[in-house]
């Protein structure tokens, strides 16, 4: 039995774990797929999920992302499973996404899968490099909603030519981070407002305002956006009769 209300350790009450081990993946496989437009990235993601391939990972860079570390649109693919199964899911996977590809490479050693993943690790910092100011934000949205929120967000950037928007991340969860890059400091507030127009995306998509990260302070505000009012008074009841004194994690979410 578990109780849980809030986030962040706001209120946390847990009075038994059963905790099942799995063994290491015998087999992994992983591949860098480029793609002409993000769009096309997007519906591959669908493609590959709706084909019943279950990734161990599959990242998505942007159109922006990669023109600012290289050009193009690209999937980080990786898969794995019992011995001789990884490469026949690979293989899969490629197959379905039909002629929507540029390019397949596919890392055939440990050091060409870690040479991959280092240009994926690479990428939060190489786009921010050439802006004076970022704002990042974290979302998700069901993974078929992915290309619409992709053209969405174009839309949305394309109404401050001075914005740079730019999306990465964690595209078999539906999970994005949209970056909103800028040099003159004079746009920061224009910049805030448009993040919200980004939560506003998420939930309209019938996603979240926030995918991995938790509400936090900054989106604290905002939360109500998403649960309404009579799902935040549970949660603060819970927690008041729970927590009287107020010291789990005071003043944070609830």
């Amino acid at each position: 039995n578990y109780l849980l209300a809030g986030s962040e350790g706001t209120l946390a009450v847990i009075t038994g774990v059963t905790v099942r081990l799995l063994p290491a993946p015998a087999e992994v496989r992983t591949a860098w797929i480029t793609f002409d437009s993000t769009v096309d990235a997007c519906e591959g993601v669908q493609a590959i999920l709706a084909a019943g391939v279950l990734p161990r990972a599959l990242e998505l860079l942007d159109t922006n992302a990669l023109r600012i570390a290289g050009g193009g649109a690209a999937l980080l693919l990786e898969v794995d499973g019992p011995v001789g199964t990884a490469a026949p899911q690979l293989e899969r996977a490629v197959d379905v996404l039909g002629e929507r590809p540029l390019a397949v490479r596919p890392a055939d050693t440990a050091e060409k899968t870690a040479a991959l993943w280092e240009l994926r690790r690479r990428a939060s910092d190489e786009i921010k490099q050439p802006f004076a100011h970022h704002l990042s934000e974290d979302i998700a949205v069901p993974t078929g909603r992915l290309a619409e929120l992709l053209r969405r967000l174009g839309d949305l950037a394309a109404t401050t030519p001075e914005l740079t928007v730019v999306a990465y991340g964690h595209a078999g969860d539906g999970n994005l981070h949209v970056n909103l890059l800028y040099d003159d400091p004079d746009l920061g507030r224009r910049v805030r407002l448009l993040s919200e127009q980004v939560f506003r995306l998420a939930l309209d998509l019938g996603g979240t305002i926030t995918g991995e990260h938790g509400i936090g302070l900054l989106k604290r505000p905002y939360l109500a956006w998403e649960q309404d009012a009579t799902a935040l008074s549970l949660q603060r009841a819970v927690k008041q009769a729970l927590d009287p004194a107020g010291i789990l994690n005071p003043d944070k979410v609830l």
